[in-house]
């Protein structure tokens, strides 16, 4: 038979208990402060639902149903020594308070916690990498308080189904290096994001990147993976002086930082691609909309790569279609219809030509439109080619023609 404790009030009251097992069902009211000074161990049979708050000194331990029903639920996890949260069961929080004055780790975190309005980063780091623990901020669920004295070590899983922006709330080693994302309003998905204070050519060798790439970060990376929803997204992160590279650094005061991430091929294989990016010389970081998923980190780009109206030609083509490189990407020239691009062999035939070329359907795949009869209208031999680019865009000063030509080489 289950024991019901029941714990109401209309004014505030107070109670504080050494140790807490539960296994039975337990109310905790609105204006009820319950402090656990020992462990709080809700059993499998425990049924607790805190619509009050309650400040932990211990472990927090829950195999049964812990949740709310009220916006007045707040969970304090304070303390001294490190603090395990852990159970079989996902534990459901409004409010989190986080405040414990140890080192990293200060939180533990090997079980499964969703968050549905805030947590409060006061102090403390709250560590799931290589614990095994998750947390989910629900929709419309927010963070406060966040620095470098405390974060999220380990994974953030974000669900939106109304926001159109989170900031994961990340970091290591003693930083706070969160990513940021925006997307459409009325977009929907889930999605995860962690950060890594570690050289990420170990893994992902920065020898294998576009043309456009001058140098990558080679101190800290960050992953983004999207699990639920297909809405394009915006990416923000930033460069700091105590983690970023020097080179970072250094472009970041008078050169071009982007975005760039490690595009994997269905072989496996991968290498490094511009992402783009708009610099925010106040907050000290770089937006962009990605057109994938993976690991990301900052790179300094080729000026001479760029050409007006931020348009990036990247010319290697391999028209296997493995999703990558299928066709001779000009980032941005959607943006300019009124443009033609013409492809030439080594001998100035021409094999290809087209006006209003875009990154859609309208472009060139390595395959000859005819007019060189040695092709006979199908897949371009191996080697080296020659494009030329002429499109129109608005500047400061006025309309402007802009002429693009240079060599690109087809891999089949």
């Amino acid at each position: 038979m289950k024991t019901t404790f029941l714990i109401a009030t209309l004014l505030i009251s107070k109670l504080a208990v050494s140790q807490m097992t539960n296994i039975g069902d337990m109310y905790i009211d609105p204006n009820t402060i319950i402090g656990v000074l020992d462990d709080l161990d809700n059993k499998d049979t425990g049924y607790i639902i805190n619509n009050g708050e309650i400040h932990i000194y211990k472990d927090f331990k829950n195999d049964g149903t812990f949740s709310y029903t009220s916006q007045s639920a707040t969970v304090r996890f304070e303390g001294d020594n490190s603090q395990q949260i852990y159970g079989e069961s996902t534990s459901e929080f409004y409010d989190i308070i986080l405040n414990n004055n140890i080192s990293e780790p200060a939180f533990e975190l090997i079980g499964n916690i969703s968050v549905a309005n805030n947590i409060e980063f006061d102090k403390g780091v709250l560590q799931n990498h290589n614990f095994g623990g998750s947390i989910l901020f629900l929709d419309n669920s927010m963070h406060s308080s966040a620095d470098d004295s405390s974060y999220t070590n380990g994974e953030v899983i974000k669900n939106i189904s109304t926001q159109t922006e989170f900031e994961f709330p990340i970091g290591a080693n003693g930083y706070y290096r969160s990513s940021k994302i925006s997307i459409p309003e009325g977009s929907t998905g889930v999605y995860l994001s962690q950060y890594y204070k570690e050289n990420s050519n170990d893994n992902y060798p920065h020898s294998s990147m576009s043309n456009v790439i001058e140098f990558i970060n080679n101190t800290e990376y960050w992953t983004l993976e999207r699990q639920e929803g297909d809405s394009d997204l915006e990416l923000t992160l930033g460069w700091n002086s105590d983690t970023s590279s020097d080179k970072i650094i250094e472009a970041s005061e008078n050169g071009i930082i982007h975005i760039v991430r490690w595009n994997i091929k269905e072989n496996g294989q991968g290498f490094w691609v511009d992402e783009g990016g708009i610099m925010d010389m106040v907050n000290d970081s770089v937006t962009t909309k990605i057109s994938g998923y993976g690991v990301f980190t900052l790179a300094t780009i080729d000026e001479r790569n760029i050409l007006p109206g931020n348009l990036v030609i990247y010319n290697y083509v391999s028209p296997n279609d493995d999703g990558v490189n299928d066709f001779l990407r000009v980032k941005g020239i959607d943006k300019y219809p009124e443009n033609t691009l013409t492809v030439t062999n080594r001998w100035g035939v021409e094999v290809y030509k087209t006006t209003v070329y875009d990154e859609n359907n309208n472009n060139f795949k390595g395959i000859s439109e005819g007019v060189d009869g040695s092709s006979g209208g199908g897949i371009l031999p191996k080697g080296t080619y020659f494009y030329t680019l002429i499109y129109k865009y608005e500047s400061e000063e006025g309309p402007k023609t802009v002429t693009k030509s240079d060599y690109l080489y087809i891999n089949n």
